[in-house]
């Protein structure tokens, strides 16, 4: 009996902490992105999540139905979404905060179901399936994403995902035969009625079965339900008009095609440049992989089988392409730049990962056509080397991008908690993107209040009290109200408010009259200000944008109010705080 080798074990040691420094490295981009989130997300209702309320009223009510939960919802079905959007409203008072993290924690049973998918398909070393893991979360958490991160209304554009490579694990798994096509199916069935698009998940499994090899049977099978299905996702559907190209340029459609596939390692951005950027990556990435496809194809069946789930998932993203530039394109080309659409494309490039890997290590194997093995081999580290360079560059742009988020949610959020005392107003339609007209959005308001949905809760008193007990305040770390000049008709008021707790710029000053000794609010800043001044005087670039301003007209004071104030708002805490300088009204 040999003694053990300490060499031996020593390299068996240090393998092992690489690998668990590899997981570390892998698991990063959701720590960093849970981090993000934390910072920018706004609990506010924003955009589509206002058509919610009613479904809300009915479910309070118990009065909430089936045709409810299936009703169309623009050209989607959104039934599974609607039900974690009410779970989610019951458990937190609707935070949307919750549905955002919701889609974190789906996101990461995506990543869990491609490293199953890496272990099943690609022959390597734990490292590097590690290391390819870990690119492949670069992409899935990618801030590249960002209106889907801070807006929790979009969870159901990652379920589809997420239900495709639960479909594509199952079938890739050593199950039964009838279960993992049943189990297939029913994930399929789930992204159909959870997103429009969800409903490509079927021709791209059927695109696996073929890539695979699978019966005829099972095809035809298949084939049946995604018919049977698509026959009851159409019942009483409602469809529209699809407008052609916005200028009647064919050619629109091929950019609107490459620039959504691009937009993953982009940045979302509506100029010209990105427009090119987005549309040459995207356009490469449609080449790569159609060329992965006619080599797989070519290959022996062993090849083909492993490339196979990667195949389909690249294909449910360019179907996804084909489909939004055919029904959005009247938009304009520019319009696949949204963030948003990243989520989608971004498959396309977690294929193309796998694809790369799979031939690589199939042709070192000397697996598939030879005249292709070195071109192949010798490409794969500079393939990995661009997504992970193209992954960084688009890191800042993507940063900024939420910030601009941030800060419109939180002017949102003000002027929501504002409305009933000074009226709503264009700017808070459009700053939380109401589809409601104008004039009924009190309607909104109101129900949203009764239901206890908003928090801070919206304010029923303009009497205003300083969140610190201090009305006489004379330090500046809130700002200052720093000027009352007269106009014509009108008075102009200047100033600049920071909130210290936040590190930020308050979104907007809150103007008062005195009234019996008390001030009563009627008016909010509505223009933001760059102020170089005050960055010099704070000693921080971080009061850049601190600068607030408002043009009174006198009407717009209430008789006998002759001292103004202005107040920094912070609409997260729902809270007022006095900024120093007084002025009577002239």
């Amino acid at each position: 009996m040999t003694s053990p080798d300490h060499s031996s074990l020593a390299e068996q040691k240090l393998s092992k902490g690489q690998e668990w420094a590899l997981f570390l490295v892998a698991i990063l981009p959701i720590a960093v992105i849970v981090r993000l989130i934390s910072e920018y997300a706004v609990n506010v209702p924003y955009g589509d999540e206002w058509s919610l309320l009613p479904l809300f009223a009915k479910w309070h009510d118990h009065q909430l139905t089936f045709a409810d939960l299936f009703r169309q919802h623009n050209e989607h079905r959104i039934f599974f979404p609607k039900l974690i959007y009410l779970t989610c409203a019951r458990w937190t008072h609707w935070n949307v905060r919750s549905e955002m993290f919701f889609s974190v924690l789906l996101c990461c049973v995506t990543s869990a179901g491609i490293y199953f998918l890496i272990q099943r398909t690609i022959a390597a070393t734990p490292r590097k399936r590690l290391l390819l893991w870990a690119l492949i979360n670069l992409l899935i958490f990618a801030p590249v994403q960002a209106e889907n991160w801070l807006w929790g209304f979009q969870l159901q554009v990652i379920l589809p995902t997420l239900c495709l490579i639960g479909s594509l694990a199952l079938l890739s798994s050593a199950l039964p035969e009838l279960a993992k096509v049943l189990g297939a199916s029913l994930l399929a069935v789930v992204a159909t009625f959870s997103f429009g698009g969800g409903l490509l998940l079927w021709p791209a499994i059927a695109f696996y079965l073929l890539c695979k090899g699978e019966g005829l049977s099972w095809l035809i099978c298949w084939i049946a339900a995604f018919v049977l299905i698509t026959f009851i996702y159409f019942t009483g559907y409602t469809g529209h008009p699809i407008p052609g190209p916005q200028f009647g340029n064919p050619l629109d459609y091929f950019a609107y095609f490459v620039e959504f596939i691009g937009i993953a390692l982009s940045r979302s951005s509506l100029t010209t440049g990105a427009a090119i950027t987005a549309g040459t990556i995207g356009a490469m990435a449609f080449l790569l992989y159609l060329i992965g496809w006619w080599l797989f194809l070519k290959s022996p069946r062993e090849m083909r089988v492993a490339a196979a789930p990667w195949l389909a998932l690249g294909a449910y993203a360019i179907l996804s392409a084909a489909l939004s530039a055919y029904m959005r394109v009247s938009n304009g080309p520019q319009q696949a730049l949204n963030s948003r659409y990243a989520s989608i494309s971004l498959n396309l490039y977690i294929a193309l990962v796998g694809l790369v890997a799979v031939a690589a290590q199939s042709l070192r194997a000397r697996q598939g056509p030879a005249r292709f093995a070195k071109l192949v081999v010798s490409g794969e580290a500079p393939f990995f080397t661009a997504v992970v360079t193209l992954s960084a560059l688009s890191f800042p742009a993507a940063i900024d991008h939420m910030e601009i988020l941030h800060s419109v949610r939180l002017e949102g959020l003000a002027r929501l908690q504002f409305c009933k005392i000074i009226g709503p107003s264009e700017k808070l339609r459009n700053a939380l993107l109401i589809g409601t007209p104008l004039p009924m959005i009190m309607q909104d308001v109101d129900l949203a209040d009764r239901l206890q949905l908003v928090n801070p809760t919206i304010r029923h008193s303009a009497a205003l009290r300083d969140a610190e007990d201090r009305p006489q305040r004379s330090t500046p770390e809130f700002g200052r109200c720093e000027s009352l000049i007269p106009k014509e008709a009108a008075l102009e008021v200047r100033g600049w408010s920071f909130l210290p707790r936040r590190g930020r710029p308050g979104p907007c000053a809150v103007l008062a009259y005195e009234s019996a000794g008390n001030w009563v609010a009627f008016a909010l800043s509505d223009i933001r200000e760059s102020r170089a001044d005050i960055v010099k005087e704070m000693k921080s670039r971080r009061y850049s944008d601190s600068g607030w301003r408002r043009v009174i007209h006198r009407n717009e004071l209430p008789e006998g109010a002759a001292r103004i104030s202005a107040w920094a708002l912070d609409p997260v805490a729902g809270e007022v705080y006095k900024l120093p300088g007084d002025f009577i009204a002239p």
